[in-house]
Parts: structure tokens; C-alpha cells; sequence
């Protein structure tokens, strides 16, 4: 299931976007109007003097060991939906300015929902790019990716369900014996193993990729669907005023299909090609994911102003954010 599909009834058309380039009104000048100064630090010289980061949706907390990396003062350029500061290493003696920038671009509407390995051979100023795992088997033949850095430790992927309607359901295997239709979106490696390891009957699998939360809603709890236990629940329970219940849960790393979500990865290319500039920076962007975890708070504050700035018709709270980081950490 793509985040793309699980978000559609959350956003509007990106064409009400405007394709002129509009920054935050805090900003004195955006990313590209950035005047070069000389570089000091550990990371100048090693990697590019700004290390491009492409997500694989709007700003969330998922993404929030990147953001917690970007320093001041933090450039916004709203109309092309990306973000730059300073690369700063949360470093065990103190905060370390690496010497070169950091610019995160949003993904989604703000690249027409172009898979994220594929741009990544289009746009070759990009260094890192999240790559679900599934997607980077299918696409291996045409445009190979490496991933240097897992995201999360367990997926967040997740099937979930309403235990008021199914009240003796407590799995997924428990679903599909009491014959409720699964909402999975489009086909994907992961839908093929459901199916093909008995998980799932293939009768009750619907592929239709249907709006949510509407789908769910307008079915009143008689349909499961597909989505990141770090988001759906929390949404559906305190953002869907139509639902207003709690949902509940199964990771499909659970049901023993580890399908990976937001690895930073790399043309597979680069991975000799960009060698020093990989064993540097790599425990940055993990001391990057660490301290968000444990304070997660101004950075979720970034992630929801960069969401309100960006306009695309994403909705995202503080809220969700907060809930999201802690899901994260568990």
C-alpha cells in the first residue's frame, strides 16, 4: 500500500498549487539564492557542499531524523517544497556544524508522485532518496538503488481494523476467516505474499486503491484496510470526526514480511562512487534519528510549519506529529 494511495482523501489537487516559487515570509532568500562562503567542517571536501535528501511524501514525522539535522538559519523555498539549513551533527560533545548544507525535499505532490527511484537517476544533484524495499526489487533491472540506512528498525506498515465491529477478530489470518474484505491498494510484493503465503484470502482482497478514510468510514467498520500504524490510528480516532474511534492493529513485519519503508539509499553506482562521503555521513543521519527520537518537539514543530507553508492541500498537526514520533520510538 503507498503512503501516495493512503493520503489521497487528505489532500487536494496539486495543480491549486501555485509553480512559482514562493518563500516563507521568515526567510530572507531561499536555497537556490544561497551565496557561497568558504567550508570548514568534517563533512566539506567529503560530500557535496549541499547533500540533497529526497523523501517519498509530504513533511510527517517519519522523516523526522532528517529534518532534526537542518540547521539555522533554516531556508524555506515554499514553492519548490524544500527546506535548507547547515548539516549539523547532534554530536555526544555538542552540536557540530559539518560544513556543508543540508536540503530535505518534499516528495508526493511536489514531484507528481514520481517514484522516488526513478527520480533519482533523473536528478543526479540528489544524493540520498527514501526507497520502500519491495519497490527497490521491482525496479532493480531499470534503475538500481543501495540502501545505506534503514529508517526504522521494524516496518510501520500495519493492517487494522475496528474491534467494535469485529470484537472477536485479534489477527489478520483471525480476518480472513471471518471473511472482511482487506482494502490493500495497489498490487505490491507485499499483497502478492499475503496472498500467497494463505494470509489473506485472495476473494477478500480488494486492489481498487479506495480513498481513505472514506472507504473505511462509509463501510462502518465492516472493511480492513492497509496503512502505517504511525498515522491511520491516530487520524482515524482524533482527526476523523466521522469515525472518532480507536482502531485496532497488526504489523505485517509481524506476519513475518519485513517490508522496509524510507531506506536512504543511493545509486547503487554511488556507493563506491560516493564511498567517503557515505562512511561520513551515514552516522550523522543516524545521530540524526537518535536525537529526534529522544526530543522530538522542535522538530515537529519545523515539520508542521514546513507543512503549512508548502500549501499543498497535506494536512498534518501537531497532533499526529507527536503521536507519530512516539510510535516511532516504541
Amino acid at each position: 500500500m503507498s503512503r501516495r494511495a493512503s493520503r489521497r482523501a487528505l489532500r487536494v489537487a496539486a495543480a491549486a498549487v501555485a509553480a512559482v516559487s514562493v518563500f516563507a515570509p521568515a526567510c530572507t532568500s531561499g536555497p537556490d539564492d544561497a551565496t557561497p562562503v568558504p567550508r570548514s567542517g568534517p563533512l566539506a571536501g567529503v560530500c557535496p557542499d549541499v547533500v540533497i535528501v529526497q523523501t517519498d511524501w509530504e513533511p510527517e514525522a517519519e522523516h523526522g531524523g532528517l529534518y532534526a539535522l537542518v540547521g539555522d538559519p533554516v531556508q524555506v523555498n515554499a514553492g519548490e517544497r524544500r527546506v535548507r539549513g547547515p548539516l549539523v551533527d547532534p554530536a555526544p560533545g555538542g552540536p557540530v556544524n559539518t560544513g556543508v548544507d543540508l536540503e530535505v525535499r518534499s516528495g508526493g505532490s511536489a514531484i507528481g508522485y514520481v517514484p522516488v527511484e526513478s527520480l533519482l537517476y533523473s536528478d543526479p544533484s540528489v544524493l540520498l532518496g527514501m526507497v520502500r524495499l519491495s519497490e527497490a526489487v521491482t525496479s532493480w533491472s531499470a534503475t538500481p538503488t543501495t540502501a545505506v540506512l534503514a529508517m526504522f528498525d521494524t516496518s510501520p506498515l500495519a493492517v487494522y481494523w475496528d474491534p467494535a465491529t469485529h470484537p472477536d477478530v485479534d489477527s489478520v489470518a483471525d480476518l480472513a476467516d471471518a471473511g472482511v474484505p482487506l482494502f490493500t491498494g495497489r498490487p505490491s510484493p507485499f499483497v502478492d505474499w499475503l496472498v500467497a503465503t494463505g494470509v489473506v484470502n485472495p476473494d477478500l482482497v480488494d486492489l481498487s486503491d479506495a480513498p481513505k478514510p472514506a472507504t473505511f468510514v462509509a463501510a462502518g467498520g465492516a472493511v480492513a484496510e492497509v496503512g502505517f500504524v504511525t498515522a491511520e490510528p491516530y487520524l482515524y480516532e482524533f482527526e476523523v470526526p466521522q469515525w472518532g474511534r480507536p482502531v485496532r492493529s497488526e504489523l505485517v513485519a509481524d506476519l513475518g514480511f519485513p517490508d522496509y519503508f524510507q531506506n536512504l539509499a543511493v545509486r547503487t553506482a554511488d556507493v563506491d562512487a560516493e564511498q567517503a562521503c557515505l562512511e561520513a555521513l551515514v552516522p550523522v543521519l543516524q545521530r540524526g534519528l537518535a536525537a529526534y527520537l529522544a526530543d522530538p518537539g522542535a522538530t515537529n514543530d519545523l515539520i508542521v510549519s514546513l507543512v503549512d507553508d508548502y500549501a499543498t492541500g497535506w494536512v498534518y498537526t501537531a497532533g499526529a506529529a507527536d503521536y507519530a514520533s512516539g510510535e516511532m520510538a516504541e
